[in-house]
């Protein structure tokens, strides 16, 4: 009865607001999301019983009075209960929360969650006391509900074929989760909690170089916008702005203030590359036979948010071991995004929903002091899925998983995926050409396309060399190089630039401080690893203007 009432009842305007989705199999889904959010429930609660009765009577209880309070917003904002949401309940004044909280919400809480909950207290349950009868039969149900998961899954899997436009759906199944009460206010609070534990031992275990090095602004950084793009196995050799014949980048190769380098990828695999591409050169170190990277540092974003920046993560893919480790005020995976396009009557999911992420996150930070961080799906295999139909401009493709395409469509369809890209950072350009703004691109790693050589995650020590080929972009607005001493250095990446040195991941630490105006008079910026560092006639005037920097 309890698990009826929390997964048909509570999540029931959810329910129909996704009904009306148009999509070829939206009724069938909705079944199975029916029977998700009842079993979900059901399974929570038998787990529950294991404990006792008054133990599960307990949990049961709390476990209907927050899904009341979070189906409030569900029900009449339409909100997607996720991290961003559980974090700022935790990390806002009780004032502040006073203020969002209305006589509406107190009633709505007391007549679906308090009443139902005292009743399900006062309601006798007897649970027998023989052990071996009381624990056989909740596991049997536990493991019902795991294989009625499994099934479920199942059915879920065979509506991710792709569309007419060849892209391929979020998984339902990590889409309901995020949905629907009360998983997702429970993996929310479990992704929020892991956050707070991984941040505290980072605290304790990784070099701050903040304490080992002097890094101070020359320029007050106060109203800039710093937008960081993770790209997905995308090659430099295949992007028409770094020399490939085919026109793959026409919009930022039509952009003029555009800085495009080739490079090298710290690692082959999304995993490693996240853990090693935003430290310091020297912070990573590979210990043992088999080089396990040992990461001793901490990166670029930790530093940034220390200097006062806000931030905020936006992923199409669920690393979610890195993003906790960013010091995010907030973040979202693919799950979650999906989860709002699907209550935003969007059936697809691919990059361009971080675009619209994107302009929502600036629009909360009207003044500046902000990053985006993104992490793009962008051109892993299988590649046809990854773009629109009206991206699909070589051809033929590869429009199989099984590996059976000539290396001709491998590439043509990788090349749509590199087309794609440039639309969608073009996209982002667009929202930042009014804001004082930097934008920063780069692959985690490369992507061999070869007979018998596919793919990446090659030990980086034995790797072909296009697992390890990556594009570096940047790109500045009129308003940012508006700042003398921002302009130098962006000036001074366009010459380094000229000279087609090719630039590496463990660069992007000190050349994002140096392209920020940041200068370190102890070695906590080296040179070498700057693609924006000034001439010396530069730095006489620089030294002049620092007398200005607001402390």
């Amino acid at each position: 009865m309890l698990s009826t009432y929390i997964g048909l009842v509570l999540n029931f305007p959810v329910l129909l607001r996704k009904s009306q989705v148009e999509s070829e199999f939206g009724l069938s889904v909705i079944v199975l999301d029916m029977i998700y959010t009842i079993l979900s429930s059901w399974a929570l609660l038998s787990i529950a019983v294991l404990f006792g009765s008054k133990k599960m009577k307990l949990i049961g209880a709390v476990i209907i009075i927050i899904s009341a309070v979070a189906a409030y917003y569900m029900w009449f904002f339409n909100v997607v209960i996720g991290y961003g949401i559980i974090h700022a309940i935790f990390g806002t004044e009780l004032s502040l929360m006073a203020e969002s909280t209305g006589y509406k919400h107190i009633l709505f809480s007391l007549i679906f969650g308090i009443i139902p909950a005292i009743y399900f207290l006062k309601k006798p349950v007897i649970i027998k006391q023989c052990y071996i009868t009381r624990y056989f039969w909740r596991i049997i149900f536990i493991l019902i509900a795991v294989a009625g998961f499994n099934i479920i899954n199942h059915h879920y899997k065979s509506y991710r074929h792709p569309l007419d436009d060849g892209r391929i759906p979020a998984n339902p199944f990590g889409v309901a989760a995020h949905s629907y009460l009360p998983t997702n206010w429970l993996v929310a609070s479990g992704m929020a909690a892991s956050n707070y534990m991984k941040n505290k031992q980072l605290e304790n275990r990784l070099l701050d170089p903040a304490e080992r090095f002097d890094f101070k602004p020359i320029v007050n950084l106060d109203d800039v916008y710093v937008v960081f793009v993770v790209g997905e196995s995308a090659r430099s050799d295949r992007m028409s702005i770094l020399g490939q014949q085919r026109e793959t980048t026409p919009l930022l190769q039509n952009e003029k203030n555009v800085v495009a380098y080739k490079g090298t990828s710290c690692n082959t695999v999304t995993k490693l590359s996240l853990g090693c591409m935003f430290v310091r050169q020297g912070g990573v170190e590979y210990e043992g036979e088999h080089a396990e990277q040992i990461v001793k540092e901490k990166h670029i974003f930790n530093f940034l948010k220390s200097q006062g920046f806000s931030l905020e993560l936006f992923a199409m893919q669920a690393e979610v071991g890195f993003y906790n480790t960013v010091g995010a005020d907030s973040y979202k995976i693919r799950e979650e995004i999906g989860a709002e396009a699907s209550r935003d009557k969007i059936a697809i999911i691919d990059d361009y929903l971080l675009v619209e992420q994107t302009k929502k996150s600036i629009e909360r930070h009207p003044q500046g002091g902000h990053i985006v961080m993104l992490h793009m799906k962008g051109s892993h295999f299988n590649y046809s899925s990854r773009y629109p139909r009206n991206f699909a401009k070589f051809k033929p493709e590869c429009s199989g998983i099984d590996g059976n395409c000539s290396k001709e469509e491998l590439y043509n369809s990788y090349d749509n995926t590199i087309l794609f890209t440039d639309h969608i950072l073009g996209s982002i350009i667009d929202l930042l050409r009014d804001k004082k703004a930097l934008l920063v691109y780069t692959s985690d790693h490369g992507e061999s396309i070869d007979e018998g050589i596919h793919f990446h995650g090659t030990p980086k020590n034995i790797a072909p060399a296009q697992q390890r080929d990556i594009p570096v972009i940047m790109w500045a607005s009129d308003s940012f190089l508006k700042t003398p001493q921002l302009a130098w250095g962006f000036q001074a990446a366009k010459r380094h630039h000229k000279v087609k040195k090719n630039v590496q991941h463990e660069q992007i630490f000190e050349s994002m401080l140096g392209c920020l105006g940041y200068q370190s008079r102890n070695g906590g910026i080296r040179p070498e690893n700057n693609w924006c560092r000034y001439r010396p006639e530069y730095l006489v005037k620089m030294q002049k203007s620092a007398n200005t920097v607001v402390k």
